[in-house]
């Protein structure tokens, strides 16, 4: 179930996107809800601070706390990832200047919404909710694939998405599953392992294949992965540009 989450300080602000979320959740019949509604950037923080789930968070940019908006959606990333984020403001003159910001800190955001368009406003949401449905549904999809390996007298079988990356064993002609907090070795591989894998996992390296969903951070310069279990993967010179840019 994808999450929605509003953080706005204006308190009839909050009750029209309220509405406006609504009745596109029930009249589309899409698997989400409100999970939180808010004028207090740290208030949200709190309450995603160990979320295992995807949101969609549409925030106001400037509020009373001093934090901004920018501030606030760095800081949902650190906590959800791979979320949405929909920044809407009342202040037209502040426009470049945030898109700006969002250059700068290199924010993916779906959308920009000015406040006051009351016309344009509601088709801007349900724009965005339609689109993060999609998205998290075409995902959930591809969640359901599994990695299965031989391990002696047993197969292990993972669900991709729990699959944080492979790594050539230093025993010749095996392989190493890193996922959730284990590691097994299997025969098998790196290039025959790569043919069957799908679009989410990259061979960053001749020793290793990452499942890029969980990469937290890139050191381009060092040319090191980290994954969102702090493990670190190599990244060879000819294939970092590509990686960046997938």
């Amino acid at each position: 179930m994808l999450k929605i989450y509003i953080c706005e300080d204006e308190y009839y602000q909050k009750i029209y996107l309220e509405k406006i979320i609504t009745r596109v959740i029930s009249s589309e019949n899409y698997d989400m809800e409100i999970s939180l509604i808010t004028n207090n950037p740290h208030t949200l923080l709190d309450h995603i601070k160990d979320t295992k789930h995807t949101g969609i968070y549409f925030l106001d940019t400037h509020f009373k706390s001093k934090i901004k908006g920018i501030e606030l959606a760095k800081k949902i990333r650190d906590y959800d990832p791979r979320c949405f984020i929909v920044f809407i403001t009342a202040d037209k003159d502040e426009n470049r200047d945030i898109i700006n910001e969002i250059f700068f800190h290199k924010i993916e955001v779906m959308d920009y919404i000015i406040k006051n368009n009351h016309i344009d406003l509601p088709l801007r949401i349900e724009d965005c909710l339609h689109n993060a449905y999609n998205k998290c549904s075409l995902k959930n999809n591809n969640l359901q694939k599994i990695f299965s390996a031989k391990i002696k007298d047993r197969i292990l079988k993972v669900n991709y998405d729990n699959i944080l990356f492979f790594e050539t064993s230093p025993n010749i002609h095996k392989i190493l599953l890193h996922y959730d907090n284990k590691v097994e070795e299997f025969y098998g591989k790196m290039k025959e392992l790569e043919k069957i894998l799908d679009s989410r996992f990259f061979r960053s390296h001749n020793s290793f294949i990452l499942n890029m969903d969980k990469i937290k951070e890139v050191d381009k310069k060092a040319r090191i992965a980290y994954l969102v279990n702090n493990k670190k993967c190599l990244i060879s010179a000819r294939k970092i540009n590509l990686l960046l840019k997938y």
